[in-house]
């Protein structure tokens, strides 16, 4: 025991060896003040004034008393208290002695640990005990960090081995690994190499996951995805195998078949299946957490949906082997643990397989929908009037008994050959349709009903160029829009039959898909009516027909631009008549001839002085346009038919050509020709321009109400 400790220990012993005393003898005096005062209570009555003196002065003690035990009680709390903190003080200072001391201690043992760590190392790593290395090579990083700030002069030179011996073990275990897992690629020969050495693989295993370099997993489990796998499942290969090796080479770019897949990659995971850890774990098993997702989706998109049978022959053929090679390769992964038991979308997929056959029939029909609609429209094919229909299968069908055979028929034209491929592509879906049962059948005939909504569609948008700006083109587009409509009105409710008996729908039509089909074909050619009308239009306004009264002549340009409007309408009966029904040509050449002779009548009308010599060169014009015009119909004699305006042009060459006798007439009290095509103002007007201010204009012009 040391001086300190023994004064303490001796002061704190008559420290409290005087407090004790002190507190006996209050006690007592306590005792003997309360059994006073206990005596003194009892006779209080009786003696009251005899003891009041002594009851004052037994206060006076008892408050003396009271005194004295505060006191103490102070002298205790602040005596012990500081002796308990000098004791802790020291105490303090010899725990911290004592603990430089172990530190110390420490510090020499750990120099001692890792001088003998570095030759355990490098004996561990030329037994191939590389766990066990990486384990005392950790240690010794470990023992080098605690005592990093501890006598450096002393640790300065064992730190710097030990860590140069750390870097020296990760060096040798990375070499180690690229020459126990290879996965080499040789660009030139398009060769692919993989080696796996099971023999120091679960030492190397261990010894990366124990340094943190397990990422080296990592990355050759995403170079096996991206190179050898996903070329086995997009390119043809063959392959050679050894003990621990296979050797892949791309024979071909072509699209391998599914078996051929499955097959390579069998060898691919017999290599990898090589035990990794102490407890039997596969390398397989290890890089499935990192690639196995990612195989499923690679293989369901590069090697399944590739495969997917397009006829029942080619579904039969995949339910009865391609999908037991696919089930056997599925549980191959899973027992392995490449992949997870819920991992089973490889298998959902075959399973699902009649679902897939089902969407890879309709999209092979939309997409060889979409190849017609996107072939050029002037590729032509002559209809007679006997190719309207099908005229076999309608006779058959009682529901078309009592139509006239004339019904069925559609006009003499010219359509697209694409237009009766996509007819022949709508029949076979709906074909195949009727044959079919369940789901098969309602997604061939929603199919067929939009492939030709398709048509509707796409074909405006894709051949927008030529349809805008080449009347054939849009002609040729109402012909087929026409024909398609035909037949589906024709065949539709044949079909719809048929269907009813596999559909489960409550309406089977393709009316809507008529309607649409007329509305676009028409909409398209009116449109590049509109645009030749307006082409017309702006020639004759060019013609300077209300300048007449300028001069005594007709402006030289008026001839010019009528003739290039005749010219105009030519070409369209050139381009327009050979490929359009006859009725749907006559009224669209109609149609633009009676807007060019309104157009004339309307300005001639509206000049207010025609000299007699302009009127004569206005007849010469006009007589263009009477000789021209019929001849662009396919029946001359049928102009009145299709020109409205026709027979109000007739009339005003009268009025141009005549006098006032031949106009009042024609006028006939409004009973004559003149009459029916003009209003009485017209009329007046027109005379007022031609003929001079007489009793005889004037008569007429009183004579025409």
């Amino acid at each position: 025991m040391s001086i300190v400790a023994e004064i303490l220990s001796s002061r704190g012993k008559l420290e409290f060896e005087d407090v004790s005393s002190k507190l006996a003898a209050v006690q007592e005096a306590v005792d003997a003040s309360v059994e006073q005062a206990r005596s003194m209570l009892s006779h209080k009555y009786k003696q009251f004034r005899l003891h009041q003196e002594n009851n004052q002065r037994t206060l006076l003690e008892l408050q003396k008393l009271s005194t004295t035990m505060e006191s103490l009680k102070t002298r205790i709390e602040t005596q012990t208290k500081a002796d308990i903190q000098n004791t802790s003080s020291e105490l303090k200072t010899l725990s911290d002695a004592l603990r430089k001391v172990n530190l110390k201690a420490s510090c020499t043992k750990g120099v001692l640990e890792i001088d003998r760590s570095l030759g355990e190392v490098d004996q561990l790593l030329k037994s191939k005990r590389l766990h066990l290395a990486a384990q005392i090579s950790m240690k010794m990083q470990t023992v080098v960090k605690e005592t990093d700030d501890i006598e450096p002069e002393v640790m300065k030179a064992v730190k710097i081995n030990a860590i140069i011996a750390h870097e020296q073990l990760l060096n040798d275990i990375s070499n180690i690994w690229k020459n126990s897992v290879v996965c080499h690629h040789e660009d030139e020969e398009r060769l692919f190499v993989l080696k796996i050495k099971p023999d120091p693989l679960p030492e190397l295993i261990a010894a990366l996951q124990l340094i943190g370099n397990d990422h080296m997993l990592q990355t050759f489990a995403n170079r096996l995805l991206d190179n050898p796998m996903s070329t086995v499942m997009t390119k043809s290969t063959c392959y050679e195998c050894e003990t621990g090796q296979v050797t892949i080479k791309v024979s071909s770019d072509k699209r391998p078949a599914v078996l051929d897949v499955v097959e390579c990659l069998a060898m691919i995971f017999e290599v990898l299946n090589a035990p990794a850890t102490s407890d039997g774990r596969s390398l397989l098993s290890m890089i499935g957490h990192d690639i196995g997702e990612r195989f499923c989706h690679m293989f369901i998109e590069e090697v399944l949906q590739k495969s997917v049978p397009v006829t029942a022959q080619e579904k039969s053929h995949f339910v009865e082997h391609v999908g037991q090679k696919i089930e056997d390769m599925q549980v191959f992964l899973t027992t392995s643990g490449f992949l997870k038991e819920s991992q089973t979308d490889i298998m959902d997929y075959v399973q699902n397989i009649d679902l897939h056959f089902i969407n890879k029939t309709c999209e092979r029909y939309l997409e060889k929908s979409r190849e017609i609609i996107f072939k050029d429209l002037h590729n032509t094919i002559d209809l007679d009037v006997e190719e309207g229909g099908i005229q076999e299968d309608i006779n058959e069908d009682p529901s078309y008994s009592s139509l006239s055979s004339a019904t069925t028929k559609f006009p003499k034209c010219s359509i697209s050959a694409s237009a009766k491929e996509i007819l022949e592509l709508v029949m076979e879906m709906l074909s195949e349709s009727s044959k079919s049962t369940g789901m098969k059948a309602e997604r061939l005939y929603l199919t067929a009903r939009n492939a030709l909504e398709s048509y509707c569609s796409l074909t405006p948008i894709y051949h927008k160029k030529y349809l805008d700006s080449l009347p054939q083109q849009a002609a040729i587009f109402h012909n087929n829009c026409m024909y398609l409509a035909h037949q589906m009105l024709i065949l539709g409710p044949h079909f719809s039959t048929l269907l009813s008996k596999s559909l489960q729908l409550q309406s089977i039509t393709f009316f809507d898909i008529i309607v649409k089909l007329r509305k676009t074909g028409c909409q398209v050619f009116l449109d590049q009516m509109q645009v030749q009308r307006k082409q017309l239009v702006e020639l004759l306004r060019d013609s300077q027909i209300t300048h007449i009264g300028e001069s005594d002549h007709l402006p030289s340009k008026t001839e010019k631009c009528v003739r290039q409007c005749l010219r105009q309408l030519e070409v369209l009966q050139h381009v327009c008549q050979p490929v359009l029904p006859e009725e749907i040509f006559n009224k669209a050449i109609g149609a633009l001839v009676n807007s060019v002779v309104e157009e004339m009548i309307v300005r001639i009308c509206s000049v207010e002085d025609i000299p007699a010599s302009a009127a004569s060169d206005l007849v010469t014009v006009c007589s263009l346009v009477i000789d021209k015009a019929p001849r662009l119909l396919t029946d001359p004699n049928k102009i009145h038919q299709y020109v409205k305006r026709w027979g109000a042009f007739e009339e005003l060459m009268q009025v141009l050509s005549g006098n006032l006798a031949t106009i009042e007439a024609r006028w006939a009290h409004r009973m004559g020709p003149l009459a029916q095509e003009f209003s009485a103002n017209q009329v007046k007007q027109l005379i007022k321009a031609l003929f001079q201010n007489t009793a005889r204009r004037a008569a007429v012009l009183a004579n025409i109400e």
